[in-house]
Formats: structure tokens, sequence, C-alpha cells
């Protein structure tokens, strides 16, 4: 005799098809801020400056960061926005720095090597937003359209963990009190699907479940 699917559960299943339908492997993710923040940087008087032992500035403290990444192809896309974080000094007169509506935005290619996703090459992406040295000098405009980007992440389903680092080789530098400095930010990062997408797939599963135990009872 052919069973026939009940149509509470035809329902459930077209909600869950669709939810995964809209939120494939590692595509449209949303950045957790309680997970992800700029959590290492430094401040320098060369553009040699990645992993300095000997810094002019250093992050004070880790600074949570939001936004959105994904993943389409080998081809990784993201924009995340920094609200504050402090470097302090000294420099001078400069006792620190205030980076504050900072943006992290670009597309890298990246190639899977031992379970992670690494970026390819010297491949740059951008960064902009606004400098403050505190104690002397004036707010700049920080507007760096050339800025190494190096990283990996971890792909599981439906998320990417893992961290990217924005280098100063290229121009992520500023005019900071009559100073040219160069920086390097190191942002780790938790991203996961839109809430809509989860709340729509956690509803179907567990109306499947609920009917599950109605018809085993």
């Amino acid at each position: 005799m052919r069973h026939r699917l009940p149509i509470h559960l035809l329902f459930a299943s077209i909600w869950i098809s669709a939810a995964l339908m809209l939120a494939p492997a590692a595509g449209a993710l949303q950045i957790d801020p309680g997970n992800s923040g700029l959590d290492m940087g430094f401040g320098c008087e060369t553009s040699g400056c990645l992993g300095s032992s000997d810094p002019i500035f250093n992050l004070d403290a880790s600074a949570p960061v939001s936004g959105s990444i994904s993943l389409s192809g080998n081809v990784l896309s993201f924009s995340i926005d920094l609200a504050l974080a402090t470097f302090s000094g000294p420099d001078g007169a400069v006792s620190a720095l205030e980076f504050s509506n900072l943006t992290y935005s670009g597309s890298v290619t990246v190639s899977p090597l031992g379970g992670f996703l690494v970026v390819d090459g010297a491949q740059t992406g951008a960064v902009s937003g606004t400098i403050t040295p505190i104690g002397a000098g004036s707010p700049v405009a920080l507007d760096a359209t050339n800025v190494l980007v190096t990283g990996s992440l971890n792909s599981a389903p439906g998320s990417l963990f893992g961290g990217l680092t924005f280098g100063p080789l290229a121009d992520f530098s500023a005019e900071v009190n009559g100073q040219t400095r160069w920086f390097d930010h190191r942002v780790d990062l938790a991203a996961v699907p839109e809430p809509g997408t989860a709340i729509l797939i956690g509803a179907g599963l567990g109306l499947l479940a609920g009917r599950r135990k109605i018809a085993l009872a």
C-alpha cells in the first residue's frame, strides 16, 4: 500500500529544503560579534611591521567586529565592521591611536590546505575609517585600497571559522601627527547563517521531530 506524507511533514520538508537552498555550505554568512574581533594589532615606523617584536603602538584589548562573509567557489568575500579600537603608544607626543568606524572589505581567492581554506598569494583588500591620535595631532581619514590580506578559515557545514590579517606591506598606513605609520591588524572570525535561516531550519526540524513522536506513540 502506498503511504502519503502527512501535510504537516510535507510543509516541514519544504521549509528545510528552502532554507538549505538559501544557505549553501558557506555562502551569505553573518559574522558573530560575540565570537569575532580584532584580537591583535600593531603600529610601526616602517612597512615591515608584520608580527613586529618592537612596535610603536599595540592593541589595548580585543574589540568585537560584525558584518558578513561569504564563500562562492574559491572566492572569499568579506565586509567586516569595527566600531572602535584603541592602540597605545607612546609615539612622541601621541599617547594612543583610536581606530573608529573601520570597514575591512574585499574578495580574495582561497585554496584548500590541510582542512583549511588559505588565502592564495599576495592579495589585497581595502580598509576605511578614521584614525584619531590622542595627545597631539588631528583625526585623519583612512582610505587604504591596497592592503595585504593573508590568513585561513576552516569551512564547516553552514559556517566559517578562522582569521584574516590585514598587513602594512602595501598601503595600510596614515599620517599621524606628521609621521607616516604602518599598521597590521589580525581579525578572528566566526561566521554563521543569518538568524532567519537558522530559525527556519530549526522550526522545520522541530516540527518533523514532533510529528515523528506522535507517529510512534
